[in-house]
């Protein structure tokens, strides 16, 4: 046995030192791979491909190496197996059975949420299924909290607290989920008129910041009131405004291939242009041709010869008829507008495909249908139910007791829905008496009444830059709606929303995504202390700084906020992609996607390959300069980005800042600062040309500068560019 261990152990340790040299070998040829990418040569896309699956193995063996007796959440048979024995296991629909499996069934959603937004190699079929074991994975997890709510309330006198006679609570806090229970249980046979429940009833769950008033259409039913808040949000991503929408495939091609398709298209209109050029080059000499060819002319102001009658001649009635005005037509042909060249054409024909595919990217929802390409489901989701009372046991001698069972064993919701329509507003010019107003006043007030009446206190947890609202699922449509929550109120130094619910259910606070757009100011320079790199952003309304280190990147600053939120996250490393879910989960999104323009007013993305070009290049020299926003960026246009730049070496002597131009087909350094009254597009004197930033530095910078970037780490090339391309400064700035 023991020889067995051994060798199993050897064999991984093998199995490890050929994954480290692997790995190790992509290393070495990734900065080729970069430097041929960037020199427009297409064979480094394979050493890229080499290094994505590398990532999925290395990913898969640490997965391996936990060793903690549980399925590995990419394998879909383990999965399914695992699944089985869980859905056909009732020992563990006890709330403590339940809470412990909790923690363990989460982290497998969370993996499964990062295989599914990261990918890397793995096929798309392999991607569907991850999704349906995940959908698998909290049905089941929601089957087993509602049954174990139904446990407890099976015996409200054993796992309840009586607060009064009559009254009774239950409170369960764990890292995932809050659950709440409050009721008000049945009078006894024998009661005195005085002892009637109150018509309106009222709870507060302090735990949650919540309160609930039902109206008194509830006072004379006995349910249990449900407050469940699960501290992830398992249903938004099943909305069908959930997907990013997809690009064409050009935005995601190489600069390289992108300038060689643009080149051949113009190389087409160009046809054009020459033939348009040549037929009014001919259209000016037939007229000139037929001018000359006319009888008695005279110059005219103009120096054009005309046709003019002698002086005192007769007009007969057989009188020719008269000529073209022959100096009118060439001055028309004068003012014709210039002819367009082929680049101009072009760009008039990528503005208006741009135009059109924001249409197409807004996306189209229902009047009552949350749009999640705009809005963000925050701080989790909460279950408001309203839950009828079961029977309960009698107790009988000697320590028995009868129960009465009622099939099928799960909790049965009150039936509870009240259609309210708000007043439409009215008529422009429309004049009311006041006694009118106060009559609609009272009347709408008399229907708000017969709605559950909802506070909320906002939690610290999210950073609120505006106040949310609330919406609920709708299971049959499959997406958040708007329909069933009613006037909104929001005290703002209590931080307490106030609204009114035509029906009880899951509750999600939803906010406004963008807040935080346009960006004001951005830079990127290296950390002297050590090799690091920091990028920081001034947003609309908070600041915040990343630093990088290696593959891994912390949120190491961040102002502004009303809040302690994401403080825990401050200085703590990540993945990329890690960090930025776990801001935008905080309220910080920072991080813009294909639709964004969409929704940010003023919005005018730059030129995609253009822009994710230079991001790479920025991040070749992220150790030996320093790059920052520029103020004739954003009117910049389209295809023409503006930054500043300088060498970063020495901090005590730090040169002045270029101004650099950056199109799909040339970066320049400009005759033109921050201070100038107008941008000049026109390059220094004696400047070459050349094709991207990458190049401009390599022959215009010390050598001391290209040293230290040689020497760059490429794992830190590839953060900084992969933040760059998910913050896209120089789009939104």
């Amino acid at each position: 046995m023991s020889s067995e261990v051994g060798g199993i152990e050897e064999r991984n340790a093998r199995r490890w030192d050929l994954d480290k040299m692997k790995e190790k070998s992509v290393r070495d040829c990734f900065k080729e791979h970069v430097a041929q990418k960037l020199n427009g040569n297409a064979e480094g896309n394979a050493i890229e491909e080499e290094w994505t699956v590398m990532k999925n193995e290395i990913s898969r063996w640490k997965r391996y190496l936990k060793c903690d007796g549980l399925p590995d959440p990419a394998s879909v048979q383990q999965m399914h197996i695992y699944l089985h024995m869980w859905q056909n296991d009732d020992r563990l629909n006890d709330i403590d059975h339940v809470l412990a499996k909790s923690d363990e069934v989460i982290r497998f959603t969370e993996v499964l949420d990062e295989l599914i937004e990261n990918p890397l190699d793995n096929s798309e079929r392999k991607v569907e299924l991850w999704k349906e074991i995940r959908n698998s994975i909290r049905s089941t997890l929601q089957q087993h909290l509602d049954t174990a709510t139904y446990i407890l309330l099976r015996c409200v006198e054993r796992n309840l607290t009586f607060i009064t006679d009559q009254e009774v609570f239950y409170e369960r806090i764990t890292p995932h989920f809050t659950l709440c229970l409050w009721g008000i249980l049945p009078p006894p046979p024998t009661y005195s008129p005085e002892e009637q429940p109150k018509k309106i009833k009222f709870c507060s769950f302090d735990q949650l910041g919540i309160t609930v008033q039902t109206p008194e259409s509830l006072g004379d039913v006995d349910f249990i009131l449900r407050a469940l808040h699960l501290k992830y949000d398992h249903y938004s991503d099943r909305c069908p405004s959930w997907p990013t929408p997809s690009l064409p495939e050009t935005y995601s091609q190489d600069l390289y291939d992108v300038v060689q398709a643009e080149w051949e298209a113009r190389k087409i209109l160009q046809i054009n242009v020459d033939e348009e050029f040549e037929e009014r080059i001919k259209r000016r000499q037939m007229i000139i041709a037929q001018y000359a060819a006319s009888a008695r002319p005279i110059t005219t102001t103009s120096g054009f010869e005309t046709r003019a009658d002698k002086k005192g001649s007769k007009s007969t009635s057989n009188a020719p008829e008269p000529e073209p005005d022959y100096p009118a037509l060439l001055q028309e042909v004068h003012d014709l507008p210039p002819i367009q060249t082929a680049a101009e054409r072009y760009r008039e024909k990528e503005d208006e495909v741009a135009k059109l595919l924001k249409v197409d990217l807004l996306y189209s929802c229902n009047d009552d249908e949350l749009n999640l390409r705009k809005f963000r489901i925050l701080n989790g989701v909460l279950f408001v139910d309203m839950l009828r009372q079961l029977p309960q046991p009698r107790n009988l001698p000697h320590g028995y007791s009868i129960h009465h069972m009622t099939l099928p064993q799960e909790l049965e919701p009150v039936d509870f829905h009240i259609k309210y329509t708000p007043p439409p507003p009215p008529e422009p010019g429309q004049r009311r008496l006041p006694e009118e107003i106060e009559a609609e006043l009272k009347k709408q007030e008399e229907q708000l009444e017969k709605l559950i009446l909802v506070n909320i206190t906002l939690p610290e947890t999210v950073l609120w830059f505006e106040p949310p609202f609330t919406v609920l699922w709708d299971e049959e449509k499959g997406y958040w709606s708007t329909a069933e929550c009613h006037d909104f109120k929001f005290n703002e130094d209590k931080q307490i929303l106030t609204f009114c619910l035509g029906r009880s259910g899951l509750l999600g606070l939803a906010a406004y995504r963008y807040c935080n757009f346009p960006f004001q100011t951005w830079e990127i320079k290296p950390d002297f202390k050590e090799d690091k790199v920091v990028l920081s952003i001034t947003a609309a309304i908070v600041s915040v700084e990343f630093t990088f280190k290696e593959e891994k990147v912390c949120l190491s600053l961040l102002q502004n906020g009303a809040t302690n939120a994401l403080q825990e996250i401050v200085g703590v490393y990540y993945d990329p992609h890690v960090l930025v879910k776990k801001m935008r989960l905080g309220g910080v999104d920072l991080f813009p996607e294909s639709d964004t323009l969409c929704y940010v007013e003023g919005a005018n993305p730059k030129h995609q390959s253009a822009e994710n070009h230079l991001y790479h290049c920025m991040a070749m020299f992220c150790l030996s300069h320093n790059f920052t926003w520029s103020r004739w960026n954003l009117q910049a246009g389209r295809r023409n980005m503006v930054l500043r730049m300088r060498e970063y070496l020495d901090r005590k002597r730090l040169p002045s800042q270029n101004t650099v131009h950056v199109t799909p087909f040339e970066a320049t350094i400009v005759d033109c600062s921050e201070m100038s009254q107008c941008f000049n597009p026109t390059s220094l004197h004696q400047m070459k040309f050349y094709a991207d930033l990458y190049h401009l530095i390599q022959d215009n910078f010390t050598i001391m500068a290209k040293n230290k970037s040689s020497d760059t780490s490429f794992k830190l090339i590839e953060s900084i560019y992969e933040m760059l391309k998910m913050t896209r400064v120089l789009s939104y700035s």
